[in-house]
């Protein structure tokens, strides 16, 4: 087995492996923190409308994902100065969020960008004493939470694993720190010396940025991650996997039904899916009407639970009380609509304790070795499944486990 350091691993409890299918952790525990995974996690901002505040049931939140855009000045701004520090440190965790902290896991993400006057945001390198200062900013955070090495989004791969080693010179002792290890979205060929790097490191948690795209559009990154965490699960006994910036669906569309792809990826090896927080990208014409007032910037949807589908709502506020009454979330949706956000914003929220709903499904159908037929039967991620199969018939069963035979 590969040195650990003196770091902690993420344990997990209740591990159960279907037939052909990725282990799924119904248990993580962090540090004195034992809380459920839901395959969504929430984003734990001060914002009225963040989902860990209206979504109050710990079964259905479980991971609480914090995730800050940092610029150079801000970095320089408080190394060496404790008071800014600290108070940096606990503007990142929201004071609703702290007191449940004790049943609920917190995974602090911070992102290496700064504003231009062009591009809008663009990745900045740190320096070697920029990059020592965030390893122990960041294991200083006053809450049980898992550590993830800065976002680089867009550098090369070599270039990205020399930033991990200097960070990860730090770390070893830091004996009360969780790791996870971030693998950026990229090619196969660029992410293989960072995964080496983590294996050799010991880690067994693991957040994917898929950087604002489809995890599907990269058709050989699955399979590859799929093999990946196998191997850590057979190295240190279990693993734990957490997708961030996967976009699941089309948001703008005002039409039909969309495929959940969030759901597929809960059965694609991932433990948990966090939000997409990356600049959307928008043609003109849409950018020009959303920005003129003729179009939302997002349109509400539910989802269909008997399609695996996320549906337009002809009548969102009639279709969103409904939802949020059959969740017993009545009072706390309607308090968010009286408040003026967003119904699009609103029906995220619901959609996030669905979501969460049904991951146990699937977990009760991983269970009894039938969840191929259970998911063939929702209509709207049929096409999307085929594409799993193509990716397992392209780089062969060996990937996930023998007994994949049984399903393909």
């Amino acid at each position: 087995m590969a040195e650990t350091g003196n770091f902690k691993l993420l344990k997990m409890t209740d591990i159960r492996v279907g037939v052909g299918c990725a282990c799924k952790a119904a248990t993580v525990r962090l540090g004195s923190t034992t809380f459920k995974t839901p395959i969504r996690a929430l984003g734990a901002a001060k914002s009225p409308t963040a989902e860990s505040r209206i979504v109050t049931a710990p079964a259905s939140r479980g991971l609480n994902e914090v995730y800050r855009r940092v610029s150079p000045e801000a970095v320089d701004s408080i190394d060496g100065d404790s008071e800014s520090q600290q108070r940096f440190q606990s503007d990142l965790v929201p004071g609703y969020l702290r007191q449940r902290l004790n049943i609920e896991g917190l995974l602090v993400v911070l992102s290496l960008e700064q504003r231009t006057k062009t591009a809008g945001w663009e990745t900045w390198m740190p320096t070697k004493k920029q990059t020592e200062f965030l390893a122990f900013f960041l294991s200083g955070v006053p809450y049980d939470h898992i550590v993830v090495p800065p976002i680089l989004r867009g550098v090369p791969g070599d270039v990205y694993l020399k930033f991990l080693r200097t960070f990860f010179d730090v770390l070893p002792s830091l004996r009360r720190t969780t790791l996870a290890g971030l693998i950026p979205g990229a090619s196969n060929r660029e992410i293989s010396g960072i995964l080496d790097f983590y294996m050799q490191r010991g880690l067994n948690a693991f957040v994917v940025d898929f950087e604002g795209k489809s995890p599907l559009s990269n058709w050989s990154l699955l399979p590859h991650l799929s093999s990946f965490f196998w191997k850590v699960a057979d190295e240190r006994g279990e693993y734990f996997a957490h997708a961030i910036n996967a976009k699941h669906r089309m948001r703008r569309d005002q039409t039909g039904v969309v495929p959940a792809r969030d759901l597929l990826l809960y059965y694609e090896t991932f433990d948990s899916v966090g939000g997409v927080h990356t600049t959307p990208v928008w043609n003109r014409e849409f950018r020009e009407k959303v920005q003129s007032g003729q179009l939302p910037p997002a349109v509400p949807r539910l989802l269909d639970t008997t399609s695996y589908g996320y549906r337009f709502l002809a009548h969102p506020r009639s279709e969103i009380s409904s939802a949020a009454s059959a969740l017993g979330l009545s009072n706390e949706a309607e308090a968010l609509l009286s408040a003026s956000v967003p119904e699009a914003k609103v029906a995220d929220l619901l959609n996030a304790a669905r979501v969460g709903e049904e991951t146990r499904r699937i977990e009760r159908h991983i269970r009894e070795g039938d969840e191929l037929t259970y998911l063939e039967s929702k209509a709207a991620v049929v096409k999307e499944l085929g594409k799993v199969r193509k990716m397992r018939e392209a780089f062969g069963p060996g990937l996930r486990d023998t007994s994949i035979n049984d399903f393909i």
